[in-house]
């Protein structure tokens, strides 16, 4: 489309306008240009102009600067006199105009907080609320900035559609690629409310249940055939090998002992079809190892093989198509939430901010009406930053202003079309573009020195189409002919050029085949941030200077901005800055839920949770914000844990009973293991003022939040990275004269002296591996969530995100006034291989303009990748010197400077460690648990809730019973765990509540869904069963009267295995007892015995131990009535003796008038074998006698004095 410069007094003031606004030429002062002619010359009000732009900040400056005109203006015609060329050229054309002019001037000026200046969802609103009739909205809705909750909600419930009725061989594909809601929602969430994105139709699912019931059958064939034929089967197949009868490419002797420890294991942990590496043990089916005999060997032949070809099939297929069933699920979660989200928050009253856009939207879809009301308020708009519309806004704008008459100035930059992944869409920028004949263009750069603009011309001029894409052309500005002040540094003689090219030192590695290799990713990460921070160090030393048009100063830091694609570059360039000394502040559109002060947070929240957690508070402990050390740790095991724990504990009672804030206060003070608080702590690091200012910021967060208590605030701080909206952006710590440090993203609109880019080497763009992609065809946006095209839009995906980049590095370069320093270097070219690293050098924008494409082509990605790989650090070095010696007032090449770069490690010699074959050594005070009494290996066993594992796994089984629950025995811990949280969290009179809580913690403990049924059944058998026979049911024992997951700690006086064993030799227990007592071998312990009492209740005047084993014994109750050799083989009488003792010893210090009659005695429940109708079978019973209770005790003691 034609370009004609825009004079801003001949412009009419009619109809549609487009006008291109490249960078640094003017926009906002063209903006409040227009919107005074609009006053000046059709005397509108100024309710009637409408403003869009696309940040609050943005509508902010933009409602300032044109007060600022206005009054300027007003000012000149009052007094005859201009105050500017803009005021002159005004007054000379209507100074016989002057009273009137006057007049609307100072109308305008005294309503300008009417004045309709908005962001788009803000202008949508004021729609709805003006227009309500017209629009169908409703009245009184409220905005809803989090619909995070809403979302989860949909998704949790569709996840439940999808997953409890699903097959067994879906649900453990969705266990094993850890599927979750969360995830599932994470992948569609960025393309919610988007109904001009249209999905690629996916294959149709095939019928999956007749493999899904063939599944178990096979697998257990294939195990059974191995454990009976290995033995055979592994010299076989080795003897081949060693004969070379079979291909050594993939059967080599090694390569074997691979596949058949694979199946080993596999077996052996009774592993599922998702655990098998179906690449490794194919190679033994009968196809692939017909294939892999040699010419002069025979394929062997033998069931197993059979058995493998058949599995290894049946696992393909079924991996298809469980792949199938997650996209066809993620497409139909994507519809769900976008058709529901509007209608569960209509039922609450409620509108989120992207319901705004949809509802004006489709009002003006359904007839003229809305359209009408619209063009009746507003009389002219003036769109700003158009190039970041999407379809909905410019169908918005142009159904309201293309009548042909509305002013409608439509002001943009498409060369700064960068923000897609909000969902800016370039292409409508395009479509727009035919509203219009041609363009006008603002070719004035105003904000760079003369030289700089050269140098952004010349690069973009190099390649035949500079952004790739052919509607988006580059056309050279002129520098503005005015004073401003120049950058001066000593030791540069003469013409200082203003873009200056840092280099990275050449690699000194080669190949073998004598090919240089490439720096990596890695390390050229490091050496750009040491080698700009270097130059920003030698800057800030006194050498630099700005000085004319009023100004002399030497440079600071805050006349220097860094640019850095990401946050986590930004931290590398903070740290070589810090490293240096040099004070910096970030500049990124980052999310305070994404620092590490908002991870260290959750770790402290969930300690005083869980204050019980010795794992939980040791993780907050170390975390940055309390400070603590291996060594801290370690002084706290022998002293110190009860005090921690008490002050946690505080701290939870203090968060429930005032709440969020008074807690954090008292936290924020608390004198850690160093002598100091939080905040000095924080403030004692370099970056302290940044963290501190996080950890406030998250703290007002989470006092705004509302929460109905501690597990819902901490998982709902759990689910803010995603959900986060703008008032969790990163706020700002004080930046007076620091180094900026600023995403390439958030650096557009904003200028600085002295640019650095060290990282536009950087070629990252669509991973190959991305299992869905956005893109264009037909002139529509569509989105592919895995159909059989996925790689053909993956590449017209990748495509779209180079020329992107493209832009993006435009908008880097043009963001200095004075200078911009780039590092360049042989980065990801090649590889100790010789290959091409795809996300390196091949693949970056900058390359494209440096190194530009010889010939023409359909594909520049491909050609550039292509050329480069002839490339090495002299022919890189070759091109960038040309630019210098065509222009050295423009281009300069800087070699690393020398010093402080760290680019070599001295070698030192390897560390030697002579092996230590003596006695094990053990600690002489510690904190032991019941676990670690009866470990033969003397470790030490981590304190927790004490959930029994299994001793055995359910065996294979294709039913879903109580005994067959569950089917792995990966899984068995977990299991117990889970059983033990539903028992706990769950309400026993409230069966209603039951299912519910037994689908959160499966899903919590990531067991899959179709165990609901089954679980809540063996639940509710263990509070069902008549514990004594008669009346004794745990559901009748009401919450008063129990007290779940008791913990205590022991005190322990140098206690002996030989002590424990003697004291049970003496008195009435089952011989099988007595027997196992013998194998308990432990360490002498000295210091305290620590554990979790599942549960301690009072029943009839008598008080109780009870703890719940999830054991599987068999696979019938008969199985469940004879408990003690499972007692005694897990040494359960030893803990329910000490369990016994130690609340035995708590009921007399707490109970004045405690005897010991009313100790009623243990109940160890075994859950598979109970049942109301099963009388007592899984039931354990036993009290024991108060002479053992205290010959234990003795025990336990030792050498301790018994107080």
């Amino acid at each position: 489309m034609n370009l004609r410069p825009l004079n801003l007094f001949d412009m009419p003031l009619a109809g549609p306008h487009m006008i291109e606004a490249s960078a640094g030429t003017g926009k906002t002062w063209t903006i409040t240009g227009l919107y005074t002619r609009l006053v000046i010359e059709h005397g509108l009000r100024v309710p009637e102009i409408l403003v869009v732009t696309f940040t609050e900040a943005a509508t902010a400056e933009l409602r300032d600067r044109i007060r600022g005109r206005l009054a300027e203006v007003l000012e000149s015609f009052e007094g005859d006199e201009a105050l500017d060329p803009f005021c002159q050229t005004l007054l000379d054309q209507h100074r016989e105009r002057r009273p009137e002019i006057i007049r609307r001037l100072q109308r305008a000026i005294a309503s300008l907080d009417e004045a309709a200046i908005h962001t788009i969802h803000a202008f949508c609103q004021r729609v709805l609320v003006q227009s309500a009739f017209e629009s169908g909205a409703d009245f009184g809705m409220e905005i809803l900035s989090d619909i995070g909750p809403v979302l989860d909600e949909i998704a949790a419930d569709f996840w439940r559609e999808q997953v409890y009725p699903a097959d067994s061989a879906y649900t453990e594909y969705l266990l094993k690629s850890k599927a979750s809601p969360e995830e599932w929602l994470r992948v569609v969430y960025g393309y919610l409310g988007q109904p001009l994105l249209h999905t690629v139709a996916l294959p149709p699912l095939p019928d999956s249940h007749a493999l899904a019931a063939a599944l178990p059958h096979t697998l257990t064939r294939y195990q059974q055939l191995w454990l009976e034929n290995a033995a055979s089967i592994r010299p076989m197949l080795l003897e081949m090998s060693a004969k070379k009868e079979l291909k050594q490419t993939s059967y080599k002797p090694e390569q074997l002992e691979k596949v058949f420890l694979l199946i080993d294991d596999h077996i052996a942990s009774n592993g599922g079809w998702q655990d098998i590496d179906s690449k490794e043990l194919g190679k033994l089916s009968s196809s692939k190892l017909a294939s892999g005999t040699a010419k002069t060997g025979t394929p062997p032949s033998h069931a197993f093989f059979d058995a493998v070809e058949e599995l290894a099939g049946l696992i393909s297929d079924l991996s298809g198509i469980c792949q199938l069933k997650e996209k066809h699920a993620l497409a139909e979660l994507r519809r769900r939430c976008d058709s529901e989200l509007p209608e569960r928050l209509a039922r609450r009253q409620q509108l989120s901010f992207n319901d705004l856009l949809l509802r004006v939207w489709q009002g003006l879809q359904d007839g003229d009406r809305l359209t009408t009301a619209i063009r009746r308020r507003y009389k002219a708009a003036l769109i700003d930053e158009f190039q970041d519309t999407d379809g909905i806004q410019y169908d918005i704008f142009s159904h309201v202003f293309s009548d042909g008459n509305t002013p409608l100035f439509l002001v943009g930059d498409p060369k700064q079309a960068i923000y897609s992944f909000r969902g800016a869409d370039i292409h409508a920028y395009h479509q727009a573009e035919k509203l219009v004949e041609a363009k006008e263009s603002l070719d004035t750069n105003q904000r760079s020195v003369p030289h700089l603009v050269t140098a952004v011309n010349t690069l973009f001029l190099r390649p035949k189409e500079a952004f790739v894409d052919p509607h988006v052309s580059f056309t050279a500005v002129h520098a503005a002919s005015k004073a401003r002040p120049e950058l001066h540094i000593a030791g540069e003689d003469g013409i200082s050029a203003p873009f200056r090219f840092q280099l990275l030192p050449e690699p000194e590695q080669v190949s073998e085949k004598g090919v240089q290799i490439s720096w990596s990713k890695e390390a050229a990460n490091s050496l750009a941030a040491q080698i700009t921070a270097a130059e920003i160090e030698k800057l800030l030393s006194g050498v630099a200077r700005m000085s004319g048009a009023g100004v002399d100063k030497a440079i600071s830091g805050g006349d220097i901005a860094v640019l850095v694609p990401d946050r986590f570059r930004a931290k590398t360039m903070q740290d070589a800055l810090s490293a240096r000394g040099i004070a910096s502040v970030l500049r990124v559109r980052d999310s305070v839920w994404e620092s590490q002060e908002a991870r260290d947070l959750y770790s402290v929240l969930a300690a005083i949770a869980e204050p019980a957690n010795q794992g939980l508070l040791r993780a907050a402990l170390i975390s940055t914000l309390l400070g603590s050390n291996a060594a801290d740790l370690l002084r706290l095991e022998i002293s110190g844990w009860d005090n921690i724990s008490d002050a946690f504990a505080h701290w939870k009672k203090t968060w429930q009973a005032q709440g969020f804030i008074p807690m954090f206060r008292e936290w924020l003070e608390y004198q850690g293991l160093d002598g100091r608080n939080v905040a000095q702590r924080l403030l004692s690091l370099v970056d302290g003022e940044r963290r501190l200012t996080n950890l406030l910021q998250l703290a007002e967060l989470l006092q705004a939040h509302k929460a109905t208590g501690l597990e819902q605030h901490l998982a709902w701080f759990s689910r803010q990275s995603r959900n986060a909206g703008d008032e969790a952006l990163l706020r700002l710590e004080s930046d007076e004269d620091r180094v900026r440090i600023v995403t390439l993203h958030a650096s557009k609109g904003l200028e600085y002296p002295i640019v650095f880019c060290p990282f536009l080497w950087d070629g990252r763009l669509l991973g190959r591996q991305s299992k869905s992609v956005r893109f264009h065809a037909d002139k529509q946006a569509w989105l592919d969530l895995g159909s059989e095209d996925l790689d053909q839009h993956k590449a017209l995906g990748q495509r779209e995100a180079f020329e992107e980049k493209l832009r993006l590095l435009y908008v880097g370069l043009t963001r200095a006034r004075n200078r911009c320093y780039v590092v360049w270097g042989n980065v990801g070219l090649k590889d100790n291989r010789g290959y091409t690293i795809s996300d390196g050098l091949a693949q970056s924008a900058l390359a494209w303009l440096l190194h530009p494409v010889k010939s023409e082509t359909d594909d520049p990605l491909e050609a550039q990748k292509e050329q480069l790989k002839s490339y090495d650090h002299p022919t890189l070095l070759a091109d960038i010197s040309q630019l210098c010696i065509d222009q050295p007032a423009v281009f300069a090449i800087q070699d690393a400077p020398k010093g402080r770069l760290g680019l070599k490690a001295e070698p030192s010699e390897p560390l030697l460690f002579k092996p230590y074959h003596g006695k094990t050594l053990y600690p002489t005070w510690r904190v032991a648990s019941f676990s670690g009494l009866t470990s033969s290996q003397r470790h030490h066993a981590t304190e927790g809730p004490d959930h029994d594992s299994q001793s055995s796994a359910p065996e294979i089984s294709t039913e879903r019973s109580i005994f067959s629950f569950p089917e792995r025995e990966a899984a068995a811990t977990v299991a117990g765990t889970c059983l033990h949280a539903i028992l706990e969290e769950w309400d026993w009179q409230n069966i209603d509540a039951l299912n519910l809580e037994v689908s959160r913690q499966l899903e919590r403990h990531g067991i899959p869904s179709h165990w609901l049924e089954v679980v809540s059944q063996m639940v509710q058998n263990t509070v069902g069963a008549a514990l004594d026979g008669n009346a004794l049911r745990l559901r009748d024992i009401p919450a008063s009267a129990r007290v779940a997951e008791m913990e205590f700690t022991y005190a322990v006086g140098h206690c002996k295995s030989a002590s424990l064993i003697a004291a049970l030799q003496h008195y009435s227990l089952p011989t099988e007892f007595k027997q196992a007592a013998q194998q308990l071998d432990f360490f002498h312990i000295n210091g305290f015995l620590r554990g979790f009492i599942d549960l301690v209740f009072e029943y009839q005047g008598a008080y109780y131990v009870l703890d719940y084993k999830s054991n599987w014994l068999g696979n019938s109750i008969g199985d469940y009535h004879q408990l003690i050799p499972a007692m005694a083989q897990h040494h359960y009488y030893l803990q329910y003796l000490i369990y016994s003792a130690a609340v035995r010893r708590f009921l007399h210090q707490r109970l004045p008038h405690f005897s010991d009659d009313q100790f009623g005695g243990v109940y160890y429940l075994f859950m598979r074998g109970m049942g109301e109708q099963n009388g007592q079978s899984g039931v354990y019973f036993n009290r024991p006698s108060m002479e053992l209770l205290d010959q234990i005790e003795a025990a336990l003691m030792g050498d301790r004095v018994h107080k």
